[in-house]
């Protein structure tokens, strides 16, 4: 069996990444949303003040998470590593169990363009909305669209750009126009590349259209 060499971290300063990772087998994280989300938010916190990384928007589902951030000091491997050591030791402590916590290491896509930007921004807020668990996505708790609004507890700073430059209203409505399906694939296919790019689906000549936000 021949056992592929991982590719080498591109490292920046300045472009953001997507970052995903999956659950052991797949599985629930072994609680329930309500008591897993503090212990997300918590391991966020820790690594982020550890790292010095800025974090932009994220989502938490019950077997995988998705965020996107930047790292001025090129680090998201010590990200990464702080992040998942603090809250795969938090949900052992919870549920008393030893296995692990995540079925392999986290994936990443660097955004090299700031209309990829918009469009992966949208993509993890719409993940609960893909997967039918909410209609909107700003009914769904466990994302950083609700922090503001309803988490007691102490949460990762949030350099939240679009609603800086779009504002809050605004960037919700444009995050309520859905993707299709075929938008919805060719952004989820665009990820699994080092650099973004959104992938050509069904044998179609063309990308599909997908608009950014008007200022």
């Amino acid at each position: 069996m021949v056992v592929m060499a991982r590719l080498p971290l591109i490292r920046s300063k300045y472009l953001p990444y997507h970052v995903t990772s999956r659950s052991n087998n797949q599985e629930w994280f072994y609680l329930p949303m309500e008591e897993l989300w503090p212990l997300f938010l918590s391991a966020l916190q820790i690594a982020q003040l550890t790292t010095d990384v800025e974090i932009h928007n994220f989502v938490l589902m019950s077997n995988h998470y998705h965020i996107l951030l930047r790292t001025p000091l090129e680090n998201l491997d010590q990200f990464q590593w702080e992040f998942a050591r603090h809250f795969t030791k938090e949900v052992q402590k919870a549920t008393n169990r030893v296995n692990h916590i995540f079925g392999g290491r986290y994936k990443w896509s660097m955004i090299n363009d700031h209309r990829y930007f918009y469009q992966v921004y949208k993509y993890i807020y719409l993940n609960p909305v893909k997967a039918r668990v909410v209609s909107e996505f700003a009914q769904y708790p466990y994302s950083s669209w609700r922090l503001k609004d309803d988490t007691p507890i102490d949460h990762p700073t949030l350099s939240d750009v679009m609603v800086e430059e779009f504002g809050r209203l605004e960037t919700k409505q444009w995050i309520d126009q859905h993707y299709s399906a075929d938008q919805t694939l060719s952004l989820k296919r665009g990820l699994r590349f080092r650099e973004f790019k959104p992938a050509k689906v069904r044998n179609t000549r063309e990308l599909p259209q997908i608009n950014t936000p008007s200022p």
